[in-house]
C-alpha cells in the first residue's frame, strides 16, 4: 500500500531544492498562469504568510500534488482564491488536497473559494473532480488580454 501524506509548506527551504524545481517544472508546465520558475520564486516570497497556503501531496515521499491558495488583502477581490491546483497522484490525493484547502479557508472564517479551470480539460470534467469541495457556481468567464508590444 502506498503512503499518502499532505503537508503544509511553511518554510522556503524545500522550495529552493532541486526536487522542488523539478516538481514545479511539471506542475506549472501546461495551463498555468505563470512559468514554473516565476511560480516557485513567488512562493519563496509568500511562504510563511498566514494568508498563503501551499499544500504538498506526497505519495511514498515524492511530491505528486499541490494546492496553492491565497486570502486577499483587498475588498475588491474574492476573499479566498485557489491560484493553482495540480495532482497526478489519483483521486484519494486530490480529495485530500481539496478537503484540506476547504478546511483552511473555513478555519479563517470564509465560506467561499474562487478558482478557475486552467487544466485544459472541459469544464464538466473539472466540475466533477471538484464537486466534493462544495456547491460549484459558475460566475463568468476569465480572459487574458495580451497587449501588443508588451511581450
Amino acid at each position: 500500500m502506498k503512503s499518502l501524506q499532505i503537508i503544509r509548506v511553511t518554510n522556503p527551504v524545500w522550495l529552493r531544492s532541486d526536487q522542488a524545481g523539478r516538481f514545479f517544472a511539471r506542475a506549472f508546465k501546461d495551463h498555468a498562469q505563470v512559468d514554473p520558475e516565476s511560480a516557485r520564486a513567488g512562493m519563496v516570497m509568500e511562504i510563511g504568510n498566514e494568508k498563503t497556503l501551499m499544500l504538498l501531496g506526497l505519495i511514498d515521499g515524492a511530491p505528486q500534488g499541490m494546492s496553492i491558495a491565497f486570502i486577499s488583502n483587498s475588498l475588491l477581490t474574492a476573499p479566498v482564491t485557489v491560484y493553482h491546483f495540480y495532482n497526478v497522484g489519483g483521486a484519494k490525493l486530490r480529495n485530500g488536497l481539496i478537503a484540506k484547502t476547504v478546511d483552511w479557508a473555513q478555519g479563517h472564517g470564509y465560506n467561499r473559494i474562487q478558482t478557475a479551470n486552467f487544466t485544459g480539460r472541459d469544464d464538466e470534467t473539472w466540475e466533477r473532480a471538484n464537486r466534493r469541495a462544495g456547491e460549484l457556481v459558475r460566475l463568468g468567464t476569465l480572459y487574458e488580454i495580451r497587449l501588443e508590444g508588451n511581450e
